[in-house]
Protein backbone atom coordinates (compact mmCIF):
# COMPACT_ATOMS: atom_id res chain seq x y z
CA UNK A 1 0.00 0.00 0.00
CA UNK A 2 2.72 2.46 1.00
CA UNK A 3 4.98 1.56 -1.93
CA UNK A 4 2.11 2.07 -4.40
CA UNK A 5 1.47 5.49 -2.87
CA UNK A 6 5.17 6.38 -3.15
CA UNK A 7 5.31 5.17 -6.76
CA UNK A 8 2.36 7.40 -7.65
CA UNK A 9 4.00 10.27 -5.83
CA UNK A 10 7.28 9.80 -7.71
CA UNK A 11 5.42 9.56 -11.03
CA UNK A 12 3.58 12.78 -10.26
CA UNK A 13 6.83 14.56 -9.39
CA UNK A 14 8.45 13.33 -12.61
CA UNK A 15 5.45 14.49 -14.63
CA UNK A 16 5.60 17.91 -12.96
CA UNK A 17 9.31 18.20 -13.70
CA UNK A 18 8.72 17.29 -17.34
CA UNK A 19 5.94 19.84 -17.71
CA UNK A 20 8.11 22.48 -16.02
CA UNK A 21 10.94 21.78 -18.45
CA UNK A 22 8.55 22.00 -21.38
CA UNK A 23 7.14 25.30 -20.11
CA UNK A 24 10.59 26.83 -19.61
CA UNK A 25 11.60 25.72 -23.10
CA UNK A 26 8.40 27.16 -24.57
CA UNK A 27 8.92 30.42 -22.68
CA UNK A 28 12.53 30.72 -23.78
CA UNK A 29 11.46 30.23 -27.40
CA UNK A 30 8.38 32.47 -27.35
CA UNK A 31 9.75 35.57 -25.63
CA UNK A 32 12.06 36.58 -28.52
CA UNK A 33 9.32 35.81 -31.05
CA UNK A 34 6.82 38.04 -29.21
CA UNK A 35 9.44 40.77 -28.91
CA UNK A 36 10.11 40.65 -32.66
CA UNK A 37 6.40 40.67 -33.50
CA UNK A 38 5.78 43.69 -31.27
CA UNK A 39 8.75 45.49 -32.82
CA UNK A 40 7.53 44.73 -36.36
CA UNK A 41 4.05 46.07 -35.53
CA UNK A 42 5.65 49.22 -34.12
CA UNK A 43 7.77 49.70 -37.25
CA UNK A 44 4.78 49.22 -39.56
CA UNK A 45 2.72 51.72 -37.57
CA UNK A 46 5.50 54.30 -37.75
CA UNK A 47 5.85 53.77 -41.50
CA UNK A 48 2.09 54.09 -42.00
CA UNK A 49 1.98 57.35 -40.05
CA UNK A 50 4.98 58.72 -41.93
CA UNK A 51 3.53 57.81 -45.34
CA UNK A 52 0.17 59.27 -44.38
CA UNK A 53 1.75 62.58 -43.36
CA UNK A 54 3.82 62.86 -46.54
CA UNK A 55 0.78 61.98 -48.66
CA UNK A 56 -1.24 64.73 -46.98
CA UNK A 57 1.56 67.26 -47.56
CA UNK A 58 1.99 66.38 -51.23
CA UNK A 59 -1.78 66.33 -51.80
CA UNK A 60 -2.15 69.80 -50.26
CA UNK A 61 0.78 71.17 -52.27
CA UNK A 62 -0.56 69.80 -55.55
CA UNK A 63 -4.05 71.11 -54.85
CA UNK A 64 -2.62 74.56 -54.05
CA UNK A 65 -0.56 74.57 -57.24
CA UNK A 66 -3.58 73.49 -59.22
CA UNK A 67 -5.74 76.21 -57.69
CA UNK A 68 -3.08 78.82 -58.51
CA UNK A 69 -2.76 77.63 -62.07
CA UNK A 70 -6.47 77.73 -62.77
CA UNK A 71 -7.29 81.11 -64.23
CA UNK A 72 -10.60 82.81 -64.86
CA UNK A 73 -10.67 81.56 -68.44
CA UNK A 74 -10.36 77.93 -67.42
CA UNK A 75 -12.98 78.43 -64.71
CA UNK A 76 -15.35 79.96 -67.30
CA UNK A 77 -14.63 77.07 -69.66
CA UNK A 78 -15.43 74.58 -66.90
CA UNK A 79 -18.65 76.38 -65.97
CA UNK A 80 -19.71 76.45 -69.66
CA UNK A 81 -19.13 72.70 -69.92
CA UNK A 82 -21.18 72.15 -66.77
CA UNK A 83 -23.98 74.28 -68.21
CA UNK A 84 -23.90 72.20 -71.39
CA UNK A 85 -24.03 68.99 -69.40
CA UNK A 86 -27.03 70.25 -67.42
CA UNK A 87 -28.99 70.88 -70.61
Amino acid sequence: MMSKYLDNRVNNINALENTYQMLTLFKSLMIPIYRNVIYMVYVFCRLYICIKKTYKKTYKETSRKASRKTTRKTLRRISKKEDLVRC
